[in-house]
């Protein structure tokens, strides 16, 4: 069973913001594939680091708001519960729904970190008395267009003026210096974003993020069951059904949980709704 296109974008609401010191940073990952195409190497980076079919599947399935948020709170152990929709999710999960290759070093933040190289990547003048957060303006320019894009997909921070010393260790990946196993990255930082909301309570929109990779698990368990996604949002609750016709939802600008209906008929496809990225 094909799964069908399924996008389903918020705007940038204050409830997908995070409030910090300079400004709003959007934690979604970026829908706008030019990002990845604008720049040969760019490009080919991603293709050798096996992250271009990730990247066109976040472009085409969009992410959901609602699911993202039920699927954090709803995640013990390796097993998650959505609604009526129980299933495990572990490493090889996101191989699947990635296409991202399983090997290379399994790394995550907080372990040790080998930045012997970290000189390789800054301009000579910077070379010299940096420290653990490092201006991207010290970056050689290459590297710091690279790294932009990375993180639009990967951390999911959504900010960009200031890097961190793990982004290194993202950006040797990607040149082909140190191979890192990003499912397992990726598993990861899933893991530890769901047991930060879940312990947090309240007001956990700000800190929700992976939200296409999120969908994405849906969407692969949801075609193993022979269900569509139409008729997972029906009987989830997240939309209605009028004269035979499927209507499916979006959070407003204003209220994450009033939504509003664009209704899909025949082949009608969903429109293409490019993400402006924030402090360029």
């Amino acid at each position: 069973m094909k799964i069908e296109p399924s996008y389903t974008f918020q705007p940038n609401t204050p409830e997908m913001k995070k409030k910090v010191k300079g400004g709003d940073i959007v934690r979604y990952e970026s829908q706008d594939l030019s990002l990845v195409n604008v720049d040969h190497v760019i490009r080919v980076s991603f293709e050798k680091a096996g992250c271009i079919s990730f990247c066109e599947k976040i472009h085409s399935q969009g992410h959901h708001f609602q699911l993202t948020k039920q699927f954090a709170l709803n995640f013990k152990g390796k097993e998650v519960k959505v609604r009526s929709l129980v299933f495990v999710v572990f490493e090889k999960s996101i191989v699947v729904v990635t296409d991202i290759p399983l090997h290379g070093e399994e790394w995550f933040k907080g372990m040790e970190l080998d930045l012997s190289h970290i000189k390789d990547f800054l301009q000579p003048q910077y070379q010299e008395g940096y420290g653990s957060v490092i201006p991207r303006s010290y970056l050689m320019d290459h590297h710091s267009k690279l790294l932009k894009v990375i993180l639009s997909y990967f951390t999911c921070e959504g900010r960009f003026s200031k890097i961190y010393q793990y982004h290194i260790k993202l950006l040797m990946h990607f040149i082909g210096k140190k191979a890192l196993n990003f499912s397992y990255y990726l598993f990861r930082s899933l893991r530890k974003m769901f047991d930060k909301v879940q312990e947090m309570g309240n007001n956990i929109e700000p800190s929700l993020f992976h939200f296409s990779l999120i969908k994405l698990l849906v969407l692969k368990e949801l075609d193993k069951r022979e269900h569509s996604w139409q008729e997972f949002l029906i009987s989830s609750g997240w939309v209605a059904q009028s004269s035979g016709s499927l209507k499916s939802k979006r959070d407003t600008p204003s209220v994450a949980t009033k939504e509003v209906s664009s209704t899909v008929v025949g082949s009608v496809k969903w429109p293409l709704i490019k993400e402006k990225l924030v402090n360029k």
